[in-house]
This record gives C-alpha cells, sequence and structure tokens, in this order.
C-alpha cells in the first residue's frame, strides 16, 4: 500500500469512525475453488474492489520488489485486514 494510500484511508476513518462496513462476495467453482473475489464498501462513499482468480496449477515466477518500494501493513491498519 502507497504512503497515499495508506494516508487517505486514515483519513476515511476519521471522517466515518472505526467502524466501517466491508462486504465479502466470492465466487466459487465446482472444485471449490474462489474464481473471483468483490469487496465493497458503501457508506458516506462507494468503493468496490473485484479480482479475478484463474489458470489455476500453471507455475509462476515472482519476484519480491526493492525495499524501497515496500510499506508495512499490520491488522487495523488496512480496510481489507481490519
Amino acid at each position: 500500500m502507497t504512503t497515499e494510500t495508506k494516508q487517505g484511508l486514515h483519513d476515511l476513518r476519521e471522517k466515518l469512525g472505526e467502524d466501517m462496513p466491508v462486504y465479502a462476495d466470492v465466487w466459487v467453482d465446482g472444485k471449490g475453488r474462489a474464481v473471483q473475489a468483490r469487496l465493497s464498501y458503501f457508506g458516506g462513499m462507494k468503493a468496490m474492489t473485484t479480482m479475478t482468480l484463474s489458470d489455476f496449477g500453471t507455475p509462476v515466477k515472482a519476484e519480491a520488489p526493492p525495499g524501497r518500494k515496500v510499506v508495512p501493513v499490520t491488522a487495523g491498519e488496512d480496510v481489507l485486514l481490519a
């Protein structure tokens, strides 16, 4: 999460209070795998994020970003983890 995004969420919490309802929908395929997830918030403003998952079992190579681009997030600091 960027510093700007983190500050924006902090500002939003200040305006709306600590209890920010977030709703989640998850689509599951016939094999019991999550294939799509949607998080939405409708308090004071509308925000929605949708993630589609596919190509199960396909090998991937992921590299960690440079340390200067990493911002630690702990539970309670991120709307997705709170």
